[in-house]
């Protein structure tokens, strides 16, 4: 009984390690290949969990594929808006995914938050149009987003 109570806590542990991950990061993962890891006997001793569970954690350490979405990891990155490739310029990063927010329709929702120097700009992913934007006033008129004109659209 200790066993299979000790294999359930790894197969528990391994879950929340992967929802922690997908909450932090967008996971590519093709489950291909995995057949190259033996299955583990239900009466397995502990050494051979451990092991186990060690072959199974480098298999996912190779085969996953994170994508951060926010943050210096972001500079120059590509994201897709209205079903578009656009390529952010190397100053200008993703601050994050708005996925709710009582003050958006839920239609503009999810959106990008994309900032260059201090200025923001939230973006719907799905539509491409302008949900807020916030210039640095230092910019004098020249918006920092150009680059997104051909991608966007504003209701004001």
């Amino acid at each position: 009984m200790k066993k299979r109570n000790l294999l359930l806590f790894f197969a528990l542990a391994l879950g929340i390690c992967l929802t922690s991950i997908t909450a932090a990061a967008a996971i590519n993962f093709d489950p291909g290949g995995v057949d190259d890891i033996p299955p583990l006997a239900l009466d397995a001793s502990d050494e051979e969990m451990i092991q186990h569970k060690q072959m199974l954690m480098e298999k996912l350490k190779k085969e996953l594929k994170f994508e951060p979405l926010s943050g210096d990891e972001t500079l120059g990155k590509e994201i897709m808006i209205s079903e578009k490739l656009v390529k952010l310029p190397p100053d200008t990063k993703l601050e994050g995914i708005i996925i709710s927010d009582h003050g958006y329709n839920s239609d503009d929702l999810p959106a990008y938050k994309i900032s260059r120097g201090d200025s923001l700009i939230k973006v719907s992913i799905a539509t491409g149009k302008i949900l807020d934007e916030h210039l640095d006033p230092s910019a004098k008129g020249q918006s920092p987003f150009s680059f997104l004109d051909a991608f966007t659209f504003s209701e004001k």
